[in-house]
């Protein structure tokens, strides 16, 4: 409905040596409990037959078949887009610099670009909820902002591997993956070091543990193909887990924070999580009547000819976009 590319490509989640099957098996269980369609353990033998490229390390996997891979950035900015669609105000580049309860409940923020009252406040501020939340009431989680290095390889390394490929995770998080993207090409990462705010620099170091840690898994990579470089922060909580709940001390703040991989796809079930909260202070309004959903994208340079011609005719802005 939103005109994102995505595409079901499965998952394999590898052992790479006997001591980590019997991990596998305890994901096996965990998809099982948890309802993952199709989900089965894999033979050394079945896994190369749908993966001919991997390390000759492997001694199974774990399939996943309804694993699917999205264009995460269109797919943010297509949510953003519904949204003020329908009635959102967005305030981009707007920090809030404190936060203080109201006498008569809700809270006022402190914004720089000025001042917000609200009935409910949800702080999904990603490395900086630890810093938001204590606005109100002291955490009762800690946030370490967590770096992790990529590389997007060009298209002639798309098609090295068919499905998203994962290694044991440990304690570190899920390793490096090495995955096809919706657009054709083949991105490889992250690694994960701790640092300081939001530091996205990539490194000589970072990058090269990102190759070697891939090689374990898909050893011909030709990160000589690599076409762009870069990184993310995610927010690594003390918690173990997700930290979803309305703040102790503080009724109508909740906090949807450690939102660490796979935070995307659990996107919307932790939405779900924080209507629910919502809902039970009994007032919120009813469901919009005349909420619009739904999106289309012209993409122009994949149309075919006559296409192109068509939609030139009709605005020549898109003259623009042939040159």
């Amino acid at each position: 409905r939103l005109d994102v590319p995505y595409r079901q490509c499965g998952s394999l989640v590898l052992a790479l040596s006997p001591e980590e099957l019997p991990h596998l098996q305890k994901l096996y269980e965990n998809g099982i409990a948890s309802g993952v369609p199709g989900i089965r353990l894999l033979s050394a033998e079945e896994t190369f037959a749908m993966e001919p490229n991997l390390a000759p390390t492997v001694v199974g996997a774990l399939y996943a078949p309804s694993a699917a891979i999205v264009s995460p950035w269109e797919f943010a900015l297509a949510m953003a887009e519904v949204a003020v669609r329908n009635g959102v105000e967005l305030r981009r580049n707007c920090p809030v610099e404190d936060a203080e309860a109201m006498a008569d409940g809700g809270y006022r923020l402190t914004t720089t670009q000025g001042t917000v009252e609200a009935r409910y406040v949800i702080n999904a501020a990603g490395i900086w909820a630890e810093k938001v939340h204590c606005m109100v009431e002291p955490a009762s989680f800690h946030i370490t902002p967590t770096r992790g290095e990529y590389y997007l390889l060009d298209k002639s390394e798309g098609t090295r591997v068919n499905h998203v490929i994962f290694q044991c995770p440990n304690e570190l998080g899920k390793g490096v993956l090495v995955s096809p993207t919706v657009h054709g090409n083949l991105i490889v990462g992250p690694d994960a070091v701790p640092v300081e705010g939001d530091d996205t620099a990539c490194t000589a170091a970072g990058l090269a543990f990102v190759s070697a840690a891939a090689r374990r898994s898909v050893p011909n990579i030709r990160f000589s193909e690599s076409i762009r470089n870069f990184a993310g922060v995610r927010a690594n909580v003390d918690t173990g887990d997700f930290v979803i709940g309305e703040a102790e001390g503080a009724p109508g703040f909740i906090d949807l924070a450690g939102m660490k991989s796979p935070g995307l796809s659990s996107a919307p079930a932790v939405a779900r999580e924080a209507v629910k909260i919502l809902e039970a202070h009994g007032d919120l309004p009813a469901p919009k009547a005349d909420y619009r959903d739904g999106r289309t994208r012209v993409r122009f340079k994949e149309l075919p000819p006559e296409e192109k011609a068509r939609l030139i005719a009709k605005a020549v802005s898109y003259t623009h976009l042939t040159l």
